[in-house]
């Protein structure tokens, strides 16, 4: 009955935060939301529901990990490569956060194999807040682009530079941090978490590092329509006061978890 209840925990929370095989709702869900809860979901909802696993797993079911770890680690195996390779082939930018979404939940099961052991729960953490911070203000500016031209496919930040700099600049910066592209906040977030699981599962992050690489293909869509395009957009993007503070916001914890990654580390 143990083994029971803990393969049905096991599945719950796998399904809340969408790792494969139980994902297929959330590009659906994340595409036809408004803009507004489809972030809240990618970032508030998904490290609750990351906690929720940490500390059942990590505490409660540490004992039973013989029964659990290698299951766990073939669902984020699969995870990572399913998401990044379908996210390769998506046009709608919502549909390709998802896919991201779901990814980046792939690389954070890693801190769920290791619970318990020093680093893990710090790791998870960084990883969460970089992330996060990263999601929200990719989303930002995407609303800014989006409402403004009525298109989510990544059209819509065609000559985004030349029009509005100072978004291109913020959404440019949010996806090299997802991408995890040195020396960005997400580089430091993946390190941790890699670093804190290589020891017990070596293989698990090697495939990591490989969809990292891919992931970098398809956040650089958005870069490519931005800064390369030689179409541009007939539209104006106005940016909103609220907006502002929120980007703002954004890129100066950005710059903090990039410039000082081991304080916060640490602190956390």
């Amino acid at each position: 009955m143990l083994s029971v209840g803990i393969l049905l925990v096991l599945i719950g929370l796998s399904f809340k935060v969408s790792v494969v095989p139980f994902h297929f709702w959330a590009p659906d869900v994340y595409s036809g939301s408004p803009t507004i809860v489809t972030t809240f979901m990618a970032t508030v909802v998904k490290t609750a529901g990351f906690a929720a696993f940490y500390r059942l797993f990590g505490t409660a079911f540490i004992g039973a990990g013989e029964f659990w770890t290698t299951a766990v680690a073939m669902v984020a195996a699969l995870t990572m490569t399913l998401a990044n390779t379908t996210a390769l082939f998506q046009s709608n930018f919502k549909r390709m956060m998802a896919y991201s979404s779901i990814a980046h939940a792939g690389y954070l099961m890693l801190a769920i194999l290791v619970a318990g052991q020093p680093g893990a729960a710090g790791a998870i953490l960084f990883y969460s807040l970089t992330y996060s911070v990263a999601t929200i203000c990719a989303f930002a500016c995407f609303l800014l682009v989006s409402e403004q031209n009525q298109d989510e496919t990544f059209r819509a930040f065609n000559g985004l530079s030349k029009k509005q700099p100072l978004v291109a600049a913020a959404m440019a910066v949010s996806v090299l941090s997802l991408a995890g592209i040195p020396p960005m906040a997400g580089f430091f977030g993946k390190y941790f978490l890699f670093t804190a699981a290589f020891e017990q599962y070596p293989w698990l992050i090697v495939l990591a590092v490989i969809n990292s690489a891919v992931s970098i293909f398809y956040y650089f869509k958005v870069i490519i329509a931005m800064y390369f395009s030689s179409e541009e957009n007939a539209y104006e993007v106005h940016i909103p006061w609220g907006f502002r503070v929120a980007i703002a916001a954004s890129l100066v914890l950005i710059a903090l978890l990039t410039m000082m990654p081991g304080a916060v580390y640490g602190l956390i």
